[in-house]
């Protein structure tokens, strides 16, 4: 919570961040313990809460495993869809398919790749507050990057882990910063909650010895999520 003042927010109301992040962690977490199809089936139900789950999985799932691991990760890609292709399938039973939300997001969302954030670092008077935090989340992205790269290429071991946590820092993002849509320098804070669990890895070494820098932050999230709630019911 303490590193972006959006998750106190977002962890406290019905929104997606929450069971994303949960079911997100647990398919990371099935990953390391070599359960295949667990990994899979989790990362296909994060996509459901949110198509970035895909983006998460291709970082665990990024080719480079040794012949004795395709057949596993196979498995897990396989599980990875059903969900998915559950979902559609039920979509197009029920509700006849989807097609007319693409023209809705044509009209009211779409936007070139990074006109959206351009434009909103290129107005900071507009909103000093959404600024500050778009630059603060991105900040933070980069040191974490940073951070993971430099043990990656001191560890003794390959760093295997640093090496899958590092992806996530770098496919979703990219991802995001990519997205064609008119809404990624508003909600871009929102949508990097997705990178929480590996920016955490990176900085948890120093977090101890950084006692005070943590209390400062808590209270300046408590504060800024208390002036985001008065703004939004009061409008």
């Amino acid at each position: 919570a303490v590193l972006t003042p959006s998750w106190l927010m977002f962890s406290s109301t019905a929104m997606s961040e929450g069971p994303f992040l949960a079911v997100s962690l647990a398919s990371v977490l099935a990953w390391r313990s070599r359960r295949f199809g667990l990994a899979g089936l989790s990362a296909g139900l994060a996509t459901l809460i949110r198509p970035v789950g895909a983006t998460v999985f291709l970082a665990l799932w990024w080719p480079g495993a040794s012949a004795s691991d395709r057949r596993s990760r196979l498995v897990s890609a396989v599980t990875a869809v059903i969900p998915v292709v559950a979902w559609l399938g039920v979509s197009q039973i029920t509700l006849g398919g989807t097609p007319k939300n693409i023209g809705l997001y044509l009209k009211k969302d779409f936007a070139l790749p990074l006109e959206s954030l351009i434009r909103g670092l290129g107005a900071p008077l507009d909103d000093p507050l959404k600024l500050l935090q778009v630059v603060v989340s991105l900040g933070l992205e980069a040191m974490a990057v940073v951070l993971l790269y430099r043990r990656w290429r001191r560890a003794s071991d390959g760093g295997q882990r640093e090496v899958e946590w590092l992806r996530c820092l770098v496919f979703v993002p990219l991802l995001y910063l990519l997205l064609p849509s008119a809404w990624v320098f508003e909600c871009l804070p929102r949508f990097l909650v997705a990178c929480l669990p590996a920016v955490f890895v990176a900085v948890a070494p120093w977090l101890p010895r950084r006692a005070w820098a943590l209390a400062g932050a808590a209270v300046l999230s408590i504060g800024v999520c208390i002036h985001w709630t008065v703004r939004a019911l009061t409008g």
